[in-house]
């Protein structure tokens, strides 16, 4: 373990992260002066380790009969025999006058989830479709493609919906006419025992920056997906949603009530995928994200900007686990090129941020990584 590594997570312990930063960041200094042709080696290098193989987010949606439903939930599921009757089930325990369309979409199973799923069969507000394997985007993709509702939400099929979170999240929508309505959550393992709980204040408005990052534990108006899709061959392709989801959103309400159970599985993809050259997805959907917000006309504001910050940061995060300087280094030089290609000018207001921003626009290697360390989960 490196030192600056080692003394983050023993600051953390001690709850003096912000004693110990800002003296280390007083020696970290290493500009990378770096020329067209090095930025062009290192994408090549990290190429190299994992090629960019996703696709854009954008594709045109034929939202057919758009006011059959109010609601469709979209659930994308594979091999999830152990939970896939709870799933369905906090569903259909719905108490609600609203009308409801469950689409579910089955990847490419190959334990027993098909079967399961037959009992479901010829229920008239159930509608499932099969398809080869194809991940999570391509299933959730399929669903998008057969809107039929006023506001679609997402349920992946090892969650639950809390007793009430239709009717309370559509209530609000439709009230406020807000494009997202979103509430709190918890985490729980598989026993049931309760990791934490996530909540929100109160809040209407146009700030959609305090939205979770998740496709889930919300409603949105379906037309928000008349011209995006999830970017299908990436990991991290909930990426989608702040470049080009939640920036179109001209209204957005958040709820204090907890709406959305989310299972913390103990081999979760988060934890499998530790240091594999896959996570370098991290860097090419930030990418990609970035055209394709470009061609949508996203503006970039401040809080656009900040919300691509953070990615850097989270980015970093992902991709250091292969323990390479090597690619570290590249990883910084990509995202530099990408900071002074799409944000020449904006500066940010956030304190918090800014040592980040300095070290990008400064080329400096070793004061983006100090704060990487400490600022990154």
């Amino acid at each position: 373990m490196q030192l600056p590594d080692f003394l983050r997570r023993c600051s953390r312990r001690l709850h003096a992260d912000a004693v110990c930063y800002p003296l280390l960041a007083r020696f970290a200094h290493g500009r990378i002066a770096t020329t067209e042709q090095e930025v062009q080696t290192a994408y090549e290098r990290l190429a190299a380790l994992s090629p960019d193989k996703g696709r854009s987010c954008l594709h045109s949606n034929r939202l057919t009969r758009p006011t059959e439903f109010d609601l469709q939930i979209i659930i994308p599921v594979y091999n999830a025999e152990n939970f896939i009757d709870e799933c369905i089930g906090s569903v259909l325990s719905q108490q609600t006058h609203y009308s409801v369309l469950t689409v579910i979409i089955n990847d490419g199973s190959t334990d027993t989830t098909r079967q399961r799923l037959n009992a479901y069969e010829g229920m008239s507000d159930i509608v499932i479709i099969d398809q080869p394997n194809g991940g999570f985007s391509k299933a959730r993709n399929t669903g998008i493609s057969t809107l039929c509702a006023r506001y679609v939400m997402f349920l992946d099929a090892d969650d639950r919906l809390v007793p009430g979170s239709v009717e309370t999240l559509m209530d609000k929508a439709t009230a406020s006419d807000s494009d997202i309505v979103e509430g709190g959550y918890l985490r729980f393992r598989n026993e049931g025992t309760v990791i934490c709980r996530y909540r929100h204040r109160e809040c209407a408005g146009t700030d959609w920056s305090t939205l979770y990052g998740y496709p889930w534990g919300k409603v949105y108006k379906a037309g928000l997906f008349a011209d995006v899709q999830f970017p299908e061959g990436y990991w991290f392709e909930d990426t989608l949603l702040p470049y080009a989801v939640y920036p179109r959103a001209t209204r957005v309400t958040t709820i204090p009530n907890t709406v959305y159970h989310y299972r913390d599985h103990a081999d979760g993809i988060s934890r499998r995928s530790a240091g594999l050259p896959r996570n370098i997805d991290a860097l090419w959907v930030t990418k990609r994200m970035l055209e394709d917000s470009e061609r949508l006309g996203i503006c970039r504001d401040e809080r656009f900007y900040h919300t691509v910050l953070k990615d850097f940061l989270t980015n970093f995060s992902r991709i250091r686990g292969l323990r390479s300087s090597r690619t570290d280094k590249d990883l910084f030089i990509v995202t530099t090129d990408l900071m002074h290609r799409y944000f020449p000018d904006i500066r940010t207001s956030d304190t918090a941020l800014r040592p980040l921003e300095l070290a990008l626009r400064a080329s400096d290697f070793q004061a983006y990584r100090l704060y990487c360390l400490f600022h990154s989960f």
